[in-house]
């Protein structure tokens, strides 16, 4: 490896780390606007050293624009089924009400004779949906807290939530 300098307050000399156990791959940071004067030169540093091997390059922010797309694929496929369970949840709760209320029709309708207005009645139709709704919530929100943190586990830079960030981590699309 080559020495970094005497100081923090001098200049540091270009380096070269090799990232993986293979021999023919190493990695370079490289100023903006000296790609192509860099590649040249290092072509030809290679065929120096290795004539029989080919010269070949990546760049590592199109590695990482490859992890990223992959990662924006799988998060629109979440959403999207995570939408689709949500509406179907929805009109199998709009269709039990719907039975519900023509289950009731009778109920309803001496209600509305002695006088109940259409708030309560809405009211007494909607009472047990809303106390299961409800509850619904309360069981379902902390399991995406806790499989956001434990699908953050397999990545290299996580971010630690608390409990403030509980409903934000709510997977809705």
């Amino acid at each position: 490896m080559i020495s970094i300098g005497e100081s923090l307050h001098s200049s540091i000399a270009p380096l070269a780390f090799r990232l993986t156990h293979d021999y023919g791959e190493l990695s370079f940071k490289i100023e903006p606007g000296h790609v192509k004067d860099f590649l040249a030169v290092a072509e030809s540093k290679w065929k120096t050293l290795m004539p029989n091997d080919t010269f070949t390059y990546h760049f590592v922010d199109a590695n990482f624009a490859d992890f990223l797309k992959k990662d924006e694929i799988f998060g629109k496929a979440i959403n999207f089924f995570t939408a689709l369970a949500i509406f179907i949840s929805c009109l199998g709760l709009y269709g039990l009400s719907a039975f519900t209320a023509e289950q009731r029709t009778k109920e309803i309708g001496i209600r509305k004779v002695l006088g109940a207005s259409s708030s309560q009645i809405v009211l007494m139709l909607n009472k047990k949906f809303t106390i299961l709704v409800a509850l619904a919530i309360i069981v379902s929100v902390p399991f995406p807290s806790g499989s956001f943190h434990n699908g953050s586990t397999s990545l290299h830079i996580r971010s630690r939530s608390g409990q403030g960030c509980l409903f934000f981590q709510s997977p809705l699309p």
